[in-house]
């Protein structure tokens, strides 16, 4: 295994008393304050270009964020230095599938060798993301294809790609197999009202988006989902 001498965290960072980075960094992670953690590990990586902890972090924080294109900087540097860890590879992609950086995520994905079938199957599933948002329809499919067809992921992206194709009724039976499978998701739950509303069936789908909104006023209450407001 490969190591680094800069490949911890202690050291001061600036701003944080010596000896205890790990403990600030942890606890503003842990705390929520990951743009603040952020800027602490940028001061740290700029000192240790080449900090795993740093890295890893900092594609944690970026990619919480949703900046994902910082986030890929990280994984893509973590995938070069340490490239017996398929993760940081496997993150790296996602992280370009999340920014919308479709053509170099496919190359990236392009690039990966795992013997791993859980590895294997994750590239084909992230392959099979970029070809939908691309719309190139029939090459998701040949990737969903790689992928056992029970896998709730795989029946779920199998019905968007029949949404997307207008195949609303067939795309519904699948919406419903991975509910049953995976139990209620709010995002589940909205396609499959999409695809009542498209084939003009609106009680089933009002029914359907009146049980996320009951679920959400539920479940995070802090949101006020669904509250009325008050006219001004």
């Amino acid at each position: 295994v490969r190591t680094h001498s800069s490949g911890t965290m202690a050291g001061a960072v600036r701003g944080i008393p010596e000896g205890r980075a790990t403990e600030t960094v942890y606890g503003l992670i842990r705390d929520g304050k990951h743009d603040e953690c952020a800027m602490l590990l940028e001061v740290q990586l700029a000192n240790a270009p080449e900090s795993r902890p740093a890295l890893s972090l900092l594609g944690y924080c970026y990619y919480y964020l949703g900046n994902f294109e910082r986030a890929a900087e990280m994984y893509g540097t973590l995938a070069r230095l340490f490239p017996e860890n398929e993760q940081y590879a496997v993150h790296h992609v996602q992280s370009l599938y999340k920014a919308s950086m479709y053509p170099e995520a496919l190359r990236a994905s392009r690039a990966m060798d795992s013997k791993d079938p859980a590895i294997r199957q994750t590239v084909s599933q992230l392959q099979a993301l970029i070809a939908y948002e691309e719309d190139d329809l029939a090459g998701c499919r040949a990737r969903l294809e790689e992928c056992p067809s029970d896998d709730p992921d795989v029946v779920v992206n199998l019905a968007c790609c029949m949404l997307k194709e207008g195949r609303f009724e067939e795309a519904r039976t699948r919406f419903l197999d991975a509910q049953q499978a995976l139990g209620f998701q709010a995002d589940i739950a909205y396609n499959i009202a999409l695809c009542y509303y498209c084939t003009k069936q609106f009680g089933p789908a009002l029914k359907h988006l009146a049980e996320i909104i009951e679920r959400g006023m539920r479940e995070h209450p802090e949101l006020n989902v669904g509250a009325a407001t008050d006219a001004t």
